[in-house]
């Protein structure tokens, strides 16, 4: 999977959609476009429109996170995203939650502090004597 051809100047999106196809051809067609204008939107000379974006999505069965998030690269790891992306934000916020009860359960209980020694109050001063002194000339 993936077009295999000489070194292009893609844009990052241009090389994330180029994974999911085995040509231009491919895409432009999925598109309805020519494969020229698909090259151009490839290279960023063209910017791609969400409507595009959603074709691709459905087609090769990725989310749209795939094409909006950086650190998803593989289209099979934005593949396993599918399911979670269905369920309702409650049953989400509920896995969020228990994930976190799970991994505060998991993480070692942290050490006892120990209570800072109270300082002893400071002494007042003492008076001092003056004592003078005879100087002689």
């Amino acid at each position: 999977m993936g077009i295999r051809r000489k070194k292009q100047n893609y844009t990052a999106l241009g090389k994330k959609i180029a994974k999911l196809a085995k040509n231009q051809s491919e895409i432009a067609q999925v598109l309805e476009l020519t494969q020229q204008s698909v090259s151009a939107k490839l290279c960023g000379k063209v910017v791609w429109l969400v409507s595009d974006l959603e074709k691709l999505a459905r087609h090769y069965t990725v989310p749209l996170l795939f094409f909006c998030e950086e650190s998803i690269t593989d289209p099979e790891v934005a593949k396993a995203l599918i399911p979670l992306s269905t369920l309702p934000v409650e049953t989400l916020t509920a896995l969020a939650e228990r994930l976190a009860q799970r991994q505060a359960e998991a993480a070692p209980a942290p050490a006892a502090e120990e209570p800072e020694p109270e300082e002893a109050p400071e002494p007042s001063p003492e008076p001092v004597e003056s004592k003078r002194v005879q100087v002689e000339e």
